[in-house]
């Protein structure tokens, strides 16, 4: 046990600073397996083992708000690439199930209840990862809050729920859109990444006060698929909770106006159960 936390004095210094965090607040972590040398060219022919599933599973658990935006922040390594992030989630059976990485964070699930969360780091360059353990226990259930759609749609326009939390837009039958549960934290908060603003008005939806925003958006670096495009994206805070329901459209140019309109029609349209 003396090399697996970061608060322990022997947590190996050969290892890079990891944080894992829930705004001002740090997440704990314990160490799983290793593959590292802190030499770039170094030759990793061994794996330093931490804490096996079953030890991990008796962690105790970080308090966070169902739909907490929760940040992984691993230090650069000179010689080697860039950190970067897979999470697994352990579910009932013991198995690992991926579960949605959005840069170098996670969204917590909606649903109270202690997940644990395994957290692959790599830097790459020979393969250098390391492996942690976090536990968190989501503290408000939020299976009371939910999406209904009260009145017609625009013409040519239509919303396919997943459940009630969450669904596609279409317009004339091709998806363009989509409605999602998002954390919600103050301003600009839920905005999606790789985004910059171009507008934001404040609107009064069947979902409560919200903001829409146009957006310029374009993909992460690393992504194969580069390419830019313009959005409308309306962010509808939940009151008491840390969530909003996002809801965009991806338009342009020549549609932007009419898009608008049909925006402001849906938000209308939908309502809270």
């Amino acid at each position: 046990m003396k090399d697996i936390t970061a608060n322990q004095p022997g947590y190996s210094s050969k290892y890079p600073k990891v944080d894992i965090s829930n705004g001002s607040t740090k997440i704990n972590w314990v160490r799983s397996t290793a593959n590292y040398t802190s030499q770039p060219d170094g030759v990793v022919d061994n794996s330093n083992f931490g804490l096996e599933m079953n030890d991990a599973m008796a962690l105790p658990a970080d308090v966070v708000k169902p739909g907490a935006r929760i940040d992984f922040k691993a230090a650069e390594v000179m010689g080697l690439d860039k950190p970067s992030y897979k999470v697994q989630l352990v579910d009932e059976n013991k198995e690992f199930t991926d579960y949605p990485v959005d840069n170098h964070s996670i969204v917590a699930p909606y649903y109270s209840g202690e997940y644990l969360f395994n957290l692959e780091i790599t830097w790459g360059n020979g393969n250098h990862q390391i492996f942690y353990w976090f536990k968190v226990n989501t503290e408000k259930a939020i299976e009371q809050i939910g999406l209904k759609i009260n009145d017609s749609l625009p013409g040519g326009w239509n919303i396919n729920l997943n459940g009630d939390k969450e669904g596609q837009i279409l317009k004339n039958g091709k998806v363009v859109g989509r409605i999602e549960m998002v954390g919600y934290y103050g301003d600009n908060s839920s905005l999606p990444n790789h985004s910059s603003i171009v507008r934001r008005e404040d609107i009064v939806s069947g979902l409560g006060n919200a903001k829409m925003y146009i957006l310029d958006r374009d993909m992460p670096a690393a992504s194969p698929e580069q390419r830019t495009w313009t959005e409308l994206y309306v962010v509808a805070p939940i009151s008491d909770s840390s969530l909003a329901f996002g809801v965009s459209i991806e338009t342009d140019d020549f549609s932007m106006n009419s898009d608008m309109a049909a925006m402001r029609n849906i938000l209308q349209s939908l309502a809270l159960k």
